[in-house]
């Protein structure tokens, strides 16, 4: 009872079992705390225990309610909208690299700097619609350059719109953020950052309007459907060597050797493949471990 939430700690019936490394009831008491709650354990000897778990709820009312948002493939821009021209500022070869690419593959002009000083010479000359600033670099970094780019517009006093300024930085704490929104910063994206929400960001301030993919209907093979009709049978049309295979590719929870054993299963026994596969996709490896252990002791 004094150590059962204890890292690496199990039960006697739970050490002679083939899963588990008694690491569940720490996880588990920790995200409740992470939460503000807490879980705790009752026991009587002979007559069982009882796990019992606090969270503080409230309970949620119509207005709380965001619809699912659903994450479209972008694919390119809609037609007749302006040359919209992007500017990528940050001193990572990488990085730049891979925003050049997504935003010139959906037909954006962009070019790039690697740090503040070359941000503030193309800004002069090229005026972008747009900025994605990383704030740490070298020689000048974002937020003095932002700064001074914002200073030149106001002073300036020019019926164009100034343009619009995206802090990106791996640093996610308020007073970075603060700092960035000070400096002139339209926004912020933290690193690392999905492709929608940075589309998101520039159909907010930009105004784009994008081509999506046309969203493919679900699979309407109701053999491959429904992973709670495989039974320990199904595997039972492979050999019992296989079997161990699994059995012990799935007591590892490794997923690259449970894939590596069911591409082993023929075409004709696609079904129990594609089974298999979802079960180590929901990182559902006990399950798999209690199915071949059924078939081994039959």
């Amino acid at each position: 009872m004094d150590i059962i939430f204890n890292a690496f700690v199990q039960a006697e019936a739970g050490k002679g079992a083939i899963e588990g490394t008694g690491l569940g009831l720490t996880i588990s008491r920790n995200l409740a705390r992470l939460m503000g709650g807490n879980i705790t354990v009752s026991s009587i000897v002979g007559q069982g225990t009882t796990f019992q778990f606090t969270l503080p709820v409230l309970l949620a009312t119509r207005v709380d309610m965001q619809p699912e948002q659903i994450n479209r493939l972008v694919i390119g821009l809609l037609p007749a909208q302006p040359q919209y021209r992007i500017l990528v500022v940050d001193d990572q070869l990488e990085n730049r690299l891979l925003l050049v690419k997504l935003l010139t593959d959906l037909g954006l002009d962009v070019r790039e700097a690697t740090n503040g000083q070359e941000a503030i010479a193309l800004w002069q000359v090229w005026q972008p619609h747009l900025i994605l600033m990383d704030m740490r670099m070298p020689v000048l970094d974002g937020y003095q350059a932002t700064k001074w780019i914002r200073e030149q517009e106001k002073a300036a006093n020019d019926r164009n719109q100034p343009s619009k300024i995206i802090a990106l930085t791996a640093h996610v704490s308020d007073s970075d953020r603060d700092l960035a929104l000070v400096s002139g910063c339209d926004d912020y994206i933290s690193k690392p950052f999905q492709e929608e929400t940075l589309f998101d960001q520039m159909a907010k301030y930009l105004g784009i309007s994008y081509l999506y993919a046309e969203c493919e209907p679900p699979s309407t093979n109701s053999d491959l459907s429904v992973n709670n009709v495989l039974t320990s049978e199904s595997l039972s049309v492979m050999p019992a060597a296989w079997i161990a295979q699994l059995q012990q590719a799935a007591s590892l929870c490794n997923e690259e050797k449970v894939w590596l054993v069911i591409e082993q299963i023929p075409p004709e026994h696609e079904f129990l493949a594609a089974e298999l596969r979802q079960l180590s996709e929901n990182f559902e490896f006990h399950r798999i471990v209690q199915l071949a252990q059924v078939v081994v002791n039959s």
